[in-house]
């Protein structure tokens, strides 16, 4: 694995400068955008700051293709979407591309955890993100999450760890044949990435968590890892489903400061940090107010005081729970049931106490030594 220094630069704003690993097989520079504010990831190419997210609209709402267009319209330059998952609609995206120029936009795409395929076919899984989006290549293309594949009827089991390291060297494949110019993985806790890295030639470029303001500056010490390694954090859930706590104090008297909203100063808070956010209006206005949060920038202290926070109820979890990053689900195994716990055969050399409930609440990360390649590292 080669070490590297890097630096993170956001266009016309603050350069974070890194210490990590860098990924192979990276393509040219591309230059940085002038309609849109980005960061500079780990391949050299000039990621947006902010996204589209996509999602089904209501019956009585606006296509999928036409949130997109008006998404454009408002000045994005990143979509996010998925496929082969029913919250997603990747083929409305499919339609509003149709005839932009391929570097007038930046589209990420995911496919699901293999957890619900074998790995070994995971370059076909890719190839029909892909087909399903009539492009020749991808921005960025993630796992959806982590996970463990076992098939009762064929008897093969494999371990977390085992699962995540061969999907994972599906996406290196894909990556070095050109048809995603970067790769990541979302929901991946630090448990789950440090097993991906001890085999992996190209680190993720991006690990699309959620985090928003109320989880503090460090939740669960995902953003400390992923700076530690080069990747970019990508931001889902960024207006936390839309908590009127960021409507409320401090955020409210910080907007009225700068002409914003509370749920602006949210969000500046995390652009400010080099994060990229994500977020999902069917509605022109709120497209628009959702993308204006760069021609202002908060003080250290106002920062400060946003680090100090705490609400959450994204992916319906509620406090203590705010310092999860990554959906709740089964075959997830980094947060099984939205309290942290974790799938139990991980194959990592490591045993308990993960996802044990203290006193407060809260529940423990520390993982015990069990043998060599073993680790002890907080969630």
């Amino acid at each position: 694995m080669i070490h590297m220094a890097a630096s993170f630069m956001i266009a016309g704003s603050l350069s974070l400068a890194l210490q990590g690993c860098g990924g192979g097989g990276a393509p040219p520079l591309k230059p940085a955008p002038t309609h849109a504010k980005s960061i500079k990831i780990s391949t050299g190419a000039w990621m947006p700051l902010a996204f589209q997210g996509d999602s089904p609209c209501k019956p009585e709402g606006p296509y999928t293709d036409t949130v997109t267009d008006w998404a454009f319209e408002a000045g994005y330059f990143g979509i996010d979407t998925a496929a082969f998952d029913p919250s997603y609609n990747d083929s409305g995206v499919a339609i509003a591309l149709k005839g932009r120029a391929r570097d007038t936009y930046w589209i990420t795409t995911k496919i699901p955890s293999a957890s619900y395929y074998d790995p070994a076919l995971t370059e076909s899984m890719l190839d029909q993100a892909l087909e399903h989006l009539g492009l020749d290549y991808v921005d960025l293309i993630l796992t959806h999450d982590p996970g463990q594949y076992i098939n009762k009827t064929s008897g093969v089991s494999l371990t977390v760890e085992e699962t995540i390291q061969q999907q994972w060297a599906g996406f290196e494949k894909f990556y070095k044949k050109g048809k995603a110019k970067a790769i990541g993985v979302s929901n991946y806790c630090n448990r789950a990435m440090t097993s991906l890295l001890k085999t992996a030639s190209v680190v993720p470029h991006v690990n699309q968590v959620i985090y928003h303001a109320g989880m503090g500056p460090d939740p669960s010490g995902v953003i400390s890892f992923a700076r530690k390694h080069n990747i970019t954090i990508q931001c889902e859930c960024s207006t936390d489903w839309f908590n009127p706590a960021l409507s409320a104090e401090p955020y409210k008297s910080i907007g009225e400061k700068y002409n914003k909203s509370g749920v602006q100063v949210a969000l500046r808070w995390l652009v400010q940090q080099g994060h990229a956010i994500i977020t999902g209006s069917h509605h022109k206005k709120y497209q628009i107010e959702n993308f204006d949060v760069f021609n202002f920038e908060l003080t250290p202290d106002e920062m400060k005081t946003i680090n100090g926070q705490t609400s959450c109820r994204a992916a319906h979890r509620y406090p203590p729970y705010c310092q999860l990053t990554n959906f709740p689900d089964s075959g997830g195994c980094c947060d099984m049931e939205g309290h942290g716990q974790m799938c139990e055969n991980w194959g990592d050399g490591c045993y308990g106490p993960w996802g044990t409930e203290l006193k407060d609440g809260t529940f423990s990360g520390k993982c015990i030594s069990g043998g060599a390649g073993a680790y002890s590292v907080a969630v």
